[in-house]
């Protein structure tokens, strides 16, 4: 590589690093983007029968991922000063994407990224509540909001639970029609 080269190359990485600083709303909406195809598990495939071990593969692969990016989020964007705010976030943050990762795990070989019917899956966190990981990475998105100090950011719910909502009839619906009976029972007994 040339000296030319070498500053080149330098100049473009202190310039990126500078972007990136200037410019921290685009970091909240890349968290966006990123928490909403997180909580569809869209790093897990649901092309053909998937074995059990690949399912804790990828379920074990997607908690580590998402949950480093978390961390380094909270720790890179931290606020300079510490509060209540900031405490409630932390736990909802850690409660949400425990509950969150529990959720995927539950259901197995059912989840996929598309509104699917494998199989109904109607114990643990399912027994009580139809669409766990959509909550659970609504309550994670949230406690990092309140994590960071920023509140406003909250606004994004105007979005966020219409979509999911959106998402949770879309399978309400695929579900119904393949497991009929079974399924509104299922439905009758469940919150939300």
């Amino acid at each position: 590589m040339t000296c030319s080269a070498a500053k080149l190359l330098t100049a473009g990485v202190a310039e990126k690093s500078a972007q990136r600083t200037r410019r921290p709303a685009n970091w909240a909406l890349r968290t966006a983007k990123l928490l909403a195809i997180f909580s569809a598990g869209g790093l897990v495939s649901s092309a053909g029968p998937a074995t059990m071990m690949t399912m804790v593969g990828r379920n074990i692969a997607l908690t580590v991922i998402v949950g480093a990016a978390l961390a380094w989020l909270a720790f890179r964007y931290r606020p300079a000063e510490w509060g209540p705010m900031q405490t409630v976030g932390l736990c909802l943050l850690v409660a949400g994407f425990v509950l969150w990762t529990l959720a995927r795990f539950q259901l197995g070989n059912s989840l996929a990224v598309t509104a699917q019917a494998k199989e109904l899956v109607t114990g643990g966190l399912y027994s009580r509540i139809r669409n766990p990981i959509y909550f659970f990475a609504s309550c994670v998105a949230g406690g990092l909001i309140l994590e960071l100090g920023r509140p406003l950011w909250l606004l994004i719910f105007l979005v966020f639970i219409p979509l999911q909502i959106w998402r949770g009839r879309k399978e309400a619906q695929v579900l119904e029609a393949s497991f009929g009976e079974e399924y509104r029972r299922y439905r009758a007994r469940t919150w939300f």
